[in-house]
């Protein structure tokens, strides 16, 4: 019996998350309805803005997947599925319906948890990875671009020699897509700063665009800003240096401060013990 009430309140919140999906759906096609079949001018660049744009087989699955795990349905799925596996492994395991409820409950509660958990360490990794990265790509462009090659030129042998499976190469891929197909230099370095959401990569694009529209060295913009955020990477590393005894203090407390005492301090506490025992004795 407990367990069929848990099988219906998932199967009814399955049926809540079915019909506020459906009735989303419906009013996005019903905007679109309302203002004419006919594309608009943000149409024309919808495929170089969406998140999923060049991303193929499991990278796009993993994209729709990590994007509906961040929207209110995905969470309370996500819920829905850990506290009903919690549930049931109380029922089945003899506990009263309060006992299997409040495991639930709990179950819920850590699944919607770990859900936000796993989103906010891939973004993180991502912006981690595009800063890292971003110095050594911004003095790679100027180096070329000193040689006498333009910054379209440049730009495409960058992208050419690299790793497009890093999002940072992935997103200059998209930026130069967009000039190839006929979109100014500030409007392509735009979309780039926007699908990087990054405040670095916002500096540099407003430097380039700025270099752009006053006829000023490209190189020399690009260079000034790998500088810069070399030194904002160093600062940053000598940050964590300095951060790192402070961390490490517990493990030592926990590990090696054990060690360190069993290894000098147990064989004196033994001989003390054996003194202790034959004074008792000899009295």
């Amino acid at each position: 019996m407990e367990l069929a009430l848990l099988v219906v309140a998932v199967i009814a919140a399955g049926l809540v998350v079915v019909v506020a999906s459906r009735r989303s759906a419906q009013a996005a096609l019903r905007e679109r309805l309302s203002f004419g079949l006919t594309p608009t001018e943000g149409d024309a660049d919808a495929d170089l803005t969406a998140g999923d744009y060049g991303l193929r087989g499991l990278r796009r699955a993993g994209y729709h997947t990590a994007l509906f795990l961040g929207s209110w349905q995905g969470r309370l799925l996500v819920a829905g599925v850990s506290g009903t596996v919690g549930g049931a492994s109380a029922v089945l395991q003899g506990r009263s319906l309060w006992q299997a409820l409040s495991f639930a409950a709990g179950c819920a509660l850590v699944g919607m948890a770990v859900n936000v958990m796993a989103l906010h360490r891939q973004r993180v990794r991502r912006e981690r990875a595009i800063r890292r990265e971003l110095p050594d790509v911004l003095e790679m462009l100027a180096a070329i671009m000193e040689g006498g090659i333009a910054f379209d030129a440049a730009l495409q042998h960058v992208v050419r020699d690299s790793n497009l499976r890093h999002p940072l190469y992935f997103e200059l891929s998209v930026m130069l897509e967009a000039m190839r197909r006929g979109r100014r230099r500030h409007e392509a370095l735009r979309l780039f700063g926007k699908r990087c959401n990054l405040r670095q990569v916002a500096e540099v694009v407003a430097g380039l665009t700025q270099a752009d529209q006053s006829g000023a060295s490209i190189a020399d913009v690009l260079r000034h800003h790998a500088q810069t955020l070399f030194r904002e990477y160093e600062a940053e590393v000598q940050r964590r240096a300095e951060r790192l005894p402070i961390r490490m203090f517990a493990p030592m407390l926990l590990t090696i401060l054990p060690a360190m005492f069993i290894v000098t301090a147990l064989p004196s506490f033994l001989r003390i013990v054996r003194v202790m025992e034959s004074i008792i004795q000899s009295r």
